[in-house]
């Protein structure tokens, strides 16, 4: 990573020097580890090994944010995940998933599948509202939220 030559270089290094936040109890090397089994609708382990190494602290410290927090989230941008489990499996939100693939508002339900840190092999259905947050009403069901957390794929700290 080349270092910004501008304003924000002071900022980019305290970004640069701060710990990913991960949850208790669990190590990088087992979250790595986890997301490296992932698989989305019987797509093949691993899979998502370039995308997860690439992103891979963006997704905790999106989860670090969260953390703390309680109640219902909508999380815009879902797919293909990462930071739904660790937002569903070690906060106390209650998160709604949304995307938008042009299919038009509606919903659609996928599975994933996962091995934890602590070995348990994990299958889940995820529901996802689908729409497009310029254009179509949010669904009912995402209404009702206290938190959003919207993630995007370009943001890297």
């Amino acid at each position: 990573m080349t270092r910004p030559s501008s304003i924000w270089s002071s900022v980019w290094c305290a970004c640069r020097r701060r710990r990913t936040p991960r949850p208790l109890g669990v190590d990088e090397a087992a979250l790595r580890a986890m997301f490296s089994t992932w698989s989305i609708n019987d797509e093949p382990a691993g899979h998502m090994d370039g995308y997860v190494a690439e992103s891979f602290d963006r997704f905790l410290h999106t989860w670090g944010l969260c953390r703390r927090l309680s109640g219902r989230a909508l999380e815009l941008g879902s797919n293909p995940y990462f930071t739904t489990e660790l937002l569903t499996r070690w906060t106390d939100l209650d998160v709604w998933a949304a995307n938008y693939f042009r299919r038009g508002p509606g919903s659609v339900t996928e599975t994933l599948r996962y091995v934890a840190p602590d070995g348990e092999a994990v299958v889940r259905s995820v529901e996802a509202a689908q729409f497009n947050i310029e254009r179509d009403r949010f669904p009912s069901a995402t209404a009702a939220s206290r938190w959003c957390c919207a993630v995007r794929s370009s943001s890297t700290c």
